[in-house]
């Protein structure tokens, strides 16, 4: 039987990787699974919420390119953390970047 929250982990796994990764290569719309995972996983796994959320601004649609804006400038439960690069997601936002 399918899972129909396979984009909903809130624990993060090698095994659960993968599994996303099967599931997303199969899916029409990538955007809204990646955005919502990242959601879900953003005070637990921080840097794998921002590898997704590169990834959802790396596809080119205008609207989920706002939409992943939006994200950047905070999540639903606090501030996102500084990035690899030191930039912090909240500043990078508002800055345009």
């Amino acid at each position: 039987m399918a899972d129909p929250h396979w984009y909903r982990n809130t624990t993060w796994t090698p095994e659960i990787a993968a599994r996303f990764e099967q599931k997303l290569r199969r899916a029409r719309d990538k955007a809204d699974y990646l955005r919502i995972q990242a959601t879900y996983l953003t005070r637990a796994y921080p840097e794998v919420a921002l590898e997704l959320v590169d990834r959802y601004l790396a596809i080119p649609n205008q609207l989920q390119q706002a939409l992943g804006a939006l994200h950047q400038g905070g999540s639903p439960g606090g501030t996102w953390p500084v990035g690899r690069s030191g930039r912090c997601l909240r500043s990078g936002a508002s800055s345009g970047k």
